[in-house]
């Protein structure tokens, strides 16, 4: 629960899974943005007790033995590259660094909605 809020303070979980055994307590975090699923082994290899990503598929969520967080692509790599931008403006002044924000094409569904 402390991560996720933590999380939620930056990106918008409105779309967040969870799958594989939740640990207890969290000492060292792996991520990916993006699609990163394809990852999970070296997250687990590195001692990780979650792997936050923004892409799980159906099957490597069943087969899980690292407690996987998807944030959802869009959430993740949104907040990613406005950070970076921010960096590269810090790192290069004498550039324009612009951020171009977009929204998912993911909506979380409401049951009157459709």
């Amino acid at each position: 629960p402390q991560l996720a809020g933590m999380l939620a303070a930056h990106i918008d979980l409105s779309t967040a899974t969870v799958s594989g055994p939740c640990p207890e307590s969290i000492r060292r975090v792996a991520y990916c943005t993006g699609s990163g699923s394809s990852l999970l082994e070296e997250a687990r290899a590195a001692g990780a007790d979650i792997f936050i990503t923004g892409d799980v598929k159906y099957h490597t969520a069943l087969d899980t033995q690292l407690c996987l967080f998807d944030v959802g692509h869009h959430s993740l790599e949104e907040e990613m590259m406005r950070r970076a931008a921010i960096h590269l403006q810090h790192a290069c002044p004498m550039l324009e660094v612009v951020f171009v924000p977009s929204a998912s094409p993911f909506q979380p569904v409401h049951p009157r909605v459709l």
